[in-house]
């Protein structure tokens, strides 16, 4: 029975880790500086649960969430990370533009990012 309750226990723990692999990394853009760093799902949660990542509205404000928004039920606030360089709530995944430059996938107004000079976007 203790090795039954130790297997679950153990099996539990394995399911919920999260990647935590250089291959597993996205890169996030500050909306404010442009500074952008890597997070695997792994540093993502735990920034999540130190309380360094935020619903913020557009605009970049804070926003208040309801539950449903938490577990990502959608059409709630934009979820940004903060910025180890200013300190502020605006990190969101960055994407990857033919120029080689990088962009917000979401801007600051809640739009979808877009590549500059690129007919269409990304």
């Amino acid at each position: 029975m203790l090795a039954a309750a130790a297997f679950f226990a153990l099996r539990a723990s394995s399911e919920d880790d999260q990647l935590d692999t250089p291959e597993s990394a996205v890169t996030y853009i500050c909306w404010h500086d442009n500074h952008t760093f890597k997070l695997t799902p792994a540093q993502w949660d735990k920034l999540l649960k130190q309380g360094d990542v935020q619903p913020v509205g557009k605009g970049g404000a804070a926003a208040a969430t309801s539950s449903r928004e938490q577990r990502g039920g959608g059409g709630g606030p934009i979820r940004a990370v903060k910025c180890p360089k200013c300190g502020k709530f605006s990190c969101v995944p960055a994407l990857d533009c033919p120029d080689g430059t990088q962009v917000p996938t979401i801007t600051v107004n809640g739009q979808v990012g877009e590549c500059p000079n690129t007919p269409g976007g990304g």
